[in-house]
């Protein structure tokens, strides 16, 4: 399969990430870089993705 990679300005935009394991942790790190309003939906959380959601204020 091959992947075409594209450019989008995300600041402001709303990003979803669904669970809270260590790969959802890692796409959150690397997209708050870039600005969006990130929303995680998720069971339950690991204690590396609840310290990004109390660093962000959106605890």
């Amino acid at each position: 399969m091959a992947y075409f990679p594209f450019f989008v300005d995300i600041e402001g935009k709303r990003c979803l990430i669904t669970g809270g394991g260590r790969v959802a942790c890692r796409k959150a790190l690397t997209l708050m870089d870039y600005g969006p309003d990130i929303i995680v939906v998720a069971p339950q959380v690991n204690p590396e993705m609840e310290r990004l959601i109390k660093f962000s204020g959106s605890y």
